[in-house]
């Protein structure tokens, strides 16, 4: 006696063992499912398992895992509490072990035939956490003409309680990640409409001077309206680009591109911007860079936005950009270097610049650098920033040097 009640411990500790590493392993809660009830299976030798969850608002159980041979063909068969052997176990509260269902009232064959799978033998055990029902385990047909035994139904009810202690922690991660992005939601809302409203108000101004302008026929005034205008549909147009970017998982498409060519495209593109502002750009591009695979539209929005950054950063006149490219041939990698001039980073800011909405200018949306991350990230690759408060500061993107597509 004592020795069977040891071996039974030890299978019990055994099957505890392996599902805790299962546990520690899979984030994924369907996956993690599957292999308890594999593991529940395997553990009392039966034919097939399955898993059932309660819908607390229908008051009904539905498969969520079903295996073995049949097993797909249960999926959308729902039971009352009450109802069919599950149900019951569901609303007593306790497990039920049946040797042979032909024999029992409280047998429901409507799964068999659904499925086409013939029970014999039958094992129920319900889920609870904090006494809430949270579901109902089953294992079918007892391998080798056996009933289940009174130690099966301690294994099971181990593992019953370890299902149900994954899926309570899945929820609460599900809820506590639904709370999360709700306080985004929120902070976002809050952000943009400060934003729009801004730039809204550069509307109505340009709007003003323009209309001044026509009836007083003042060209002076004409020009400054029409120069608030374009700003201002510059800065809505880079907000709608910079949030379709964030928030939209954008398929890149990778090929080999020449990266100094991507440099000059967007110093091309500034230049008459930054000869507005009596801001100087320097481009030191590495002849021996070879064309590398990136995604050259993503990219190119990187540097645009680090030139962007870089320009607005210059609040004097006679500022200073340099655009660099750099050869990296020992750790097998390209660099891109932008470095201004400006008004540089607050120390105890700089590990707040690629956060979302985190901006140190007084009219920045804080996603252009959000954007740039994300995009690099996407590239496997890293951005790095460095900055001394009133020198200037210098961001470095570091890609893989890789030629194969």
């Amino acid at each position: 006696m004592f020795r069977e009640r040891k071996s039974s411990l030890t299978k019990e500790l055994a099957t505890l063992h392996r599902v805790s590493k299962f546990i520690d392993s899979i984030t994924d809660l369907k996956e993690l499912l599957k292999l308890i009830m594999e593991e529940s299976k395997n553990v009392v030798n039966a034919e097939a398992s399955s898993l059932l969850l309660y819908d607390r608002e229908k008051d009904e159980l539905y498969f969520e895992v079903a295996l073995g041979k049949k097993g797909g063909k249960v999926k959308e068969i729902r039971l009352k509490t009450g109802e069919g052997v599950a149900g019951t176990v569901a609303k007593k509260k306790k497990s039920i072990n049946i040797g042979n269902v032909e024999k029992n009232n409280m047998w429901d064959s409507s799964a068999d035939k659904t499925s086409g799978f013939k029970t014999r033998s039958l094992l129920a055990v319900p889920m609870f956490r904090k006494n809430e029902l949270v579901g109902v385990i089953e294992v079918l047909n007892k391998k080798g003409s056996k009933n289940f035994s009174n130690e099966d139904v301690r294994i099971m009810e181990i593992l019953a309680e370890q299902a149900a202690l994954c899926i309570e922690n899945a929820r609460l991660y599900e809820e506590s990640l639904r709370a999360a992005r709700m306080a985004a939601i929120g902070q976002t809302m809050a952000e943009l409409s400060h934003y729009i409203k801004n730039v809204l108000a550069g509307f109505e101004g340009a709007g003003y001077l323009l209309e001044s302008g026509l009836q007083k026929e003042n060209r002076e005034m004409i020009e400054q309206g029409w120069s608030f205008l374009k700003k201002s549909q510059e800065k809505i147009s880079t907000l709608v680009m910079n949030m379709l970017s964030y928030s939209k998982e954008k398929k890149l498409s990778f090929n080999l591109y020449d990266i100094n060519k991507v440099i000059s495209d967007v110093v091309s593109l500034m230049a008459p911007r930054l000869k507005e502002k009596s801001i100087t750009i320097e481009k030191n591009l590495d002849k021996n860079i070879k064309e590398i695979v990136i995604d050259s539209d993503g990219i190119y929005n990187c540097v645009l936005n680090l030139i962007s950054n870089a320009m607005e950063a210059m609040e004097s006149e006679n500022g200073k950009i340099t655009v660099s490219t750099l050869n990296d041939e020992k750790n097998k990698q390209v660099k891109i270097e932008i470095k201004d001039n400006g008004n540089g980073i607050p120390k105890d800011k700089i590990n707040d610049v690629f956060s979302l909405f985190y901006s140190s200018k007084k009219k920045g949306t804080g996603l252009g650098l959000a954007v740039t991350k994300k995009i690099i990230d996407e590239h496997k690759g890293e951005i790095l920033v460095e900055s001394k408060e009133g020198k200037g500061t210098t961001f470095t993107i570091v890609l893989s040097a890789d030629t194969n597509k």
